[in-house]
């Protein structure tokens, strides 16, 4: 009988833990689940919502007279990554889809897949006519066209010869970028005592390291590495981007004056002045500095 009453004990109290995490979207997080989230919110939102085809790594629908294909490991990773978060970024996801649902314009299908944004400083050489949108202080964003290890730069002209909205090439080039972190290499040689990482550094050799700053989850994907504090992130070329947290002030100092010398001896070179990254955007930081305020 003590046997029976302690095993009872257990599963009932077992039952409350799994009912709490789930609640917080931490238990239970599998692929199947978090497609089922996504399906629910889709179709919250998207009452007419069909699914045609559903698999494990995408979901073809037809909404309204509308058709498309989801693809999910994007969102499976980030849930994967942070637990805690993954109603949000279902939310995130299904904003995204109705967003893109939602927009008239078309680029050539030659652009379709390849345009991306670039990170660059308007101080230096660049195209005459160049199309771009200002960052802050020197720093903007370009747009290219993805060739496959060298960039063809997109032209006001270009563009307007195309036919093409500025606001909806960016958001295509914005896509075409997010979907790049797939394929990240990180480096993180470096854990503190707690575990926590204290740097952090992609290498991908793809041209779009720097420009990955740009991604509207970035602090959402990275902070939780380091324990949710503020990022303070180096961006001395456009093939390089090292972070670390503010928190660490040491490390921060040497990632400022890595920075610097990196710069003079870089091809493409970006900005020289670390970048702090919080849920307001980004904003220039210099040594010694705590809190600068952040601008989006």
């Amino acid at each position: 009988m003590d046997t029976f009453l302690w095993l009872l004990l257990f599963t009932s109290t077992m039952m409350l833990v799994f009912r709490w995490m789930l609640s917080w979207g931490t238990a239970f997080i599998n692929r199947g689940t978090v497609r089922q989230f996504f399906l629910q919110r889709l179709a919250a939102t998207r009452p007419d919502m069909r699914i045609i085809r559903e698999d494990d790594h995408a979901i073809a629908l037809q909404i309204d007279s509308q058709m498309c294909t989801v693809h999910l490991d994007q969102l499976y990773r980030r849930c994967a990554e942070s637990p805690t978060q993954v109603n949000l970024f279902v939310r995130q996801a299904v904003a995204g889809l109705d967003n893109a649902l939602q927009e008239t314009d078309t680029v050539p299908n030659e652009w379709e897949q390849v345009v991306v944004p670039l990170l660059i400083t308007l101080d230096m050489a660049h195209p005459d006519g160049l199309l771009f949108r200002p960052v802050f202080d020197t720093l903007a964003i370009g747009y290219a066209l993805n060739m496959g290890g060298s960039f063809r730069w997109i032209t006001q002209q270009a563009m307007t010869d195309a036919g093409i909205a500025f606001d909806h090439l960016h958001a295509i080039a914005m896509r075409n970028l997010e979907r790049s972190c797939n394929m990240l290499v990180i480096e993180s040689p470096q854990l503190a005592a707690d575990g926590h990482e204290r740097f952090v550094r992609f290498s991908t050799a793809d041209g779009l390291d720097a420009a990955r700053l740009l991604i509207p989850s970035f602090y959402q994907r990275f902070t939780s590495r380091f324990e949710d504090n503020d990022l303070l992130v180096a961006i001395p070329s456009r093939d390089s981007l090292a972070m670390v947290s503010t928190d660490d002030a040491a490390l921060a100092n040497m990632l400022a004056w890595r920075s610097a010398q990196e710069r003079l001896h870089r091809a493409y070179p970006l900005y020289p002045l670390l970048l702090r990254v919080s849920e307001d955007g980004l904003a220039p930081w210099l040594p010694g500095e705590s809190a600068p305020a952040a601008t989006s």
